[in-house]
């Protein structure tokens, strides 16, 4: 298909564009287009928006408003809990929700009310590096 969007934007050479195009993705597709085969559409890119992680402010308050809305009681992650989420997470919400998630469930079968840093190390050990 990228080859395609190249004959496109080939349509009148480099001296007139009748097209403009706006390609939205995952970072897969930067890493495709930088291949030698798609060379020709990256150079063609005008612009380019690469979103940063959130920090871990950011972060606090992205796993409070879960637990608000979910009308948890109190507080249930620790401080340094966030941290090493938003460290391993890189501040990516995505990775962030999967690994609360799964620190919430590691905690409920362990019958533990407060996810500590300890058992954020626990679970990313064993269910994200194992």
């Amino acid at each position: 298909m990228l080859e395609e969007i190249r004959f496109l934007l080939n349509l009148r050479m480099d001296s007139y564009s009748a097209m403009s195009l706006i390609l939205v993705g995952q970072t897969e597709l930067r890493e495709t287009l930088k291949l030698q085969v798609n060379k020709a559409i990256w150079q063609r890119v005008d612009m380019r928006f690469h979103p940063s992680g959130i920090d871990q402010r950011g972060n606090c308050s992205h796993i409070a408003k879960h637990l608000a809305t979910v009308k948890a009681p109190g507080e249930i992650f620790t401080h340094a809990a966030v941290g090493v989420i938003n460290e391993y997470c890189e501040g990516i919400p995505r990775q962030v929700n999967k690994l609360a998630i799964a620190c919430l469930m590691a905690a409920a079968g362990q019958n533990q009310k407060l996810i500590d840093d300890h058992l954020v190390r626990v679970v990313i050990e064993s269910e994200f590096e194992g």
